[in-house]
């Protein structure tokens, strides 16, 4: 571990170590999986299933 942190928050040891959150780490791989895919050529040309909606169950209304 990374001396002086252990006493801070979870947050406040992301900001010290300038580290994302586990959610933005998990978006942002999400992003490059499907830039990847897109530039290899494995989305169709209509863009049909380029994006889907997924929910998460934190969706209001």
């Amino acid at each position: 571990m990374i001396n002086g942190v252990g006493r801070l928050s979870y947050k406040k040891r992301l900001r010290e170590v300038a580290f994302l959150s586990l959610e933005k780490r998990r978006l942002r791989v999400d992003l490059i999986t499907m830039l990847t895919q897109y530039l290899k050529g494995g989305w169709k040309e209509g863009g049909d299933s380029l994006f889907c909606s997924k929910s998460h169950g934190k969706d209001r209304g």
